[in-house]
């Protein structure tokens, strides 16, 4: 294992503990787009699907509702504290047929051509070599088989993520991160396009879809970031108290920007690409 996957798999385990807690809250905005994902994927009865990147379960839940008893999905992730979530929700809704694995999206290695779908929602960006990753992806398929990914688009239409993102940074007078992995990497929407294309998927298309995560306050959301925001909490890990203090105080002026009747609204806008093996 490099030493960024090791750093993104402890960044992750150290938060899974904060999005079981929130989780009800995420999926309440997330679903709409995991149902879209499974869609797009062409997931039926019976399929057996692949869901990487899963973290706490989704679209894997989602997929073995579609696929039914005499189907099965796998939920892959690189972390396993965040797996086990994933398989505290699956039994939640009464689900048999989800096994949980752990799986490093660069390095994905099942028997060729042994998937009839394959999600991934919200995990794409933060591969390595996502170019690489995605023939791999397709060797995986059947042929016929359907990937659907979503990755996040633009920061100006993520406020969900960039609020805190770019009020934390200015706080700690840093400059924007670096080109690589993360929530953006792959927000240029012709190019994600392309990079499906020439890892050999045909028919792809992609699509732009609303996000829209409630809060019933501007300090509830700050305290979910706080809770499942890996990559802000590493940016004030080495800080001390009264730093993150400021910085926190500072993401939750800055969500005042969405309050309406009360609430905060943040609308945010995924990119769901999908492709044909």
């Amino acid at each position: 294992m490099t030493d960024f996957k090791a750093d993104e798999k402890a960044r992750w385990d150290s938060v899974a503990l904060g999005w079981k807690k929130w989780w009800a809250t995420f999926e309440r905005g997330a679903g709409p787009l995991s149902e879209a994902v499974v869609a797009a994927a062409g997931v039926a009865s019976g399929h057996r699907v692949l869901d990487l990147a899963t973290g706490i379960g989704e679209p894997a839940v989602t997929a073995a509702k579609r696929v039914g008893p005499s189907g099965r999905v796998i939920a892959a992730d690189l972390s396993p504290q965040m797996l086990a979530i994933a398989a505290e929700r699956a039994a939640s809704h009464g689900l048999t047929n989800v096994e949980t694995k752990v799986v490093d999206g660069d390095l994905v290695d099942f028997a060729a051509q042994s998937f009839d779908a394959i999600t991934v929602r919200w995990g794409l960006m933060f591969f390595e070599k996502p170019g690489e990753s995605l023939k791999r992806l397709k060797a995986l398929l059947k042929p016929g088989g359907q990937l659907a990914a979503a990755v996040w688009a633009e920061p100006s239409r993520v406020p969900m993520l960039a609020i805190p993102a770019a009020t934390v940074r200015a706080v700690l007078k840093l400059p924007p991160p670096p080109p690589g992995p993360g929530p953006f990497a792959l927000c240029d929407e012709p190019a994600l396009k392309k990079l499906v294309e020439e890892a050999g998927f045909r028919d792809v298309k992609t699509q732009r879809l609303p996000v829209a995560f409630d809060f019933e306050s501007t300090r509830e959301y700050v305290a979910m970031m706080q809770d499942c925001a890996a990559p802000i909490n590493l940016l004030l890990a080495a800080h001390p108290v009264e730093v993150r203090a400021r910085a926190w105080s500072a993401v939750e002026e800055a969500a005042r920007a969405y309050l309406k009747d009360g609430r905060v609204r943040l609308t945010s806008e995924s990119i769901l690409v999908a492709g044909t093996a």
